[in-house]
């Protein structure tokens, strides 16, 4: 997907669209780049982008705290 890259700039921009057609079906990849954002891209445009973009989608305010969404992922509380 758009979001499996490792360009920042293709990222951050995959994010924006993704958020503004709030795409519910991007949410577990959103969540997975916002992860990934924080341990091996180690990129916080893109960190800030996903987060965004998943408050937008979710109706969610965990911003950029990866861990937040993680949990509420693994709970169910995105499906």
């Amino acid at each position: 997907s758009m979001l499996s890259g490792d360009n920042p700039q293709v990222l951050v921009e995959a994010c924006k669209a993704l958020e503004n057609q709030k795409s519910r079906e991007a949410v577990p990849a959103l969540v997975d780049l916002i992860l990934r954002s924080v341990k091996t891209l180690k990129n916080n445009q893109v960190r800030e982008a996903a987060g965004n973009a998943l408050d937008t989608i979710t109706g969610l305010n965990f911003g950029t705290f990866e861990g937040q969404w993680k949990k509420a992922m693994d709970s169910g509380l995105l499906q």
